[in-house]
């Protein structure tokens, strides 16, 4: 994450026949999970926006996880950072 885009958005859709979950977490200190998000199958995406955490989310590398479980995780997630809140 680039210093001064710390307002981020997930948007993630399920396209397979179990549900999945979506972790990302900040690779400082704090290990800190920005997002815990799962995404079920046959729903309609699923958006998530992190407009409030209060501040932004720091500027760094972070981790993005998908946790399919005994089922395959299939489908998109989409991370997009922004400056301004969404």
């Amino acid at each position: 994450m680039k210093s001064g885009y710390g307002n981020v958005k997930l948007y993630a859709k399920n396209t397979g026949t179990a549900s999945f979950r979506v972790e990302v977490k900040y690779n400082g200190t704090s290990n800190k999970v920005i997002f815990n998000q799962t995404v079920e199958n046959g729903k309609p995406a699923v958006e998530v926006i992190n407009n409030n955490n209060n501040p932004s989310v720091p500027a760094g590398d972070y981790t993005v996880t998908i946790y399919g479980g005994s089922g395959l995780p299939k489908g998109e997630v989409v991370l997009k950072s922004s400056d301004t809140p969404w």
